[in-house]
């Protein structure tokens, strides 16, 4: 599905996703907040999206990203 991608705090640069894969394998989730609310036994999905370097930011591995997918 298609998705666009904002780094954090920098609305102004959009980044179109192509999407890559799927990882095939279901992992434990690695960051824990700590709340008392919060469900340890946590799995995840990797979808994988690749994107081209954006004009006018710099994007560096490990760096946190708002990530919206189109589901229509």
């Amino acid at each position: 599905m298609p998705a666009r991608a904002y780094i954090k705090g920098r609305r102004d640069v959009e980044i179109d996703l192509r999407f890559s894969r799927i990882e095939p394998y279901i992992v434990p989730k690695r960051s824990l907040t700590g709340e008392s609310g919060e469900r340890v036994d946590t799995r995840v999905l990797q979808v994988i999206y690749q994107f081209d370097r954006p004009k006018g930011a710099e994007v560096f591995v490990g760096q946190q990203m708002d990530v919206f997918l189109d589901a229509r």
